[in-house]
């Protein structure tokens, strides 16, 4: 499954965003699995109640990111910054990479792109 299915705008968009209960609902409308956190999702899905999400991964207030320039121009994929993300069967508790500013200056220095602080601080 490609994580935009989920994170409508995790391509083309500035933020990802995490899936409300509609898009949730699209695919889960009946049990894939015998999960018991899909069987917990299903009761959000079935009772139309949004689903309490914890955020995991962020970036501080001062610091610029695009979804659409990482993934969408660049083509880099989710994982590079989220981990394995697709191998998890039960929701997040905490982020599988730490992103750190050292972990996005040596990635920019890999592919080639600037290190220019004002890229990336606003």
């Amino acid at each position: 499954m490609a994580c935009d299915e989920c994170h409508l705008y995790a391509v083309n968009g500035v933020r990802a965003t995490i899936p409300n209960i509609a898009v949730c609902g699209d695919c889960h409308d009946e049990p894939l699995t015998e999960s018991i956190h899909e069987a917990r999702l299903m009761e959000y899905v079935n009772s139309d109640t949004p689903l309490p999400w914890q955020k995991v991964y962020w970036v501080p207030d001062h610091v610029y990111f695009s979804h659409r320039r990482h993934t969408g121009i660049a083509g880099i994929e989710c994982q590079a910054c989220h981990g394995p993300i697709e191998e998890q069967e039960e929701p997040l508790t905490r982020p599988l990479v730490r992103l750190t500013m050292e972990h996005c200056m040596a990635c920019h220095e890999q592919t080639g792109t600037s290190n220019d602080c004002i890229l990336c601080h606003r």
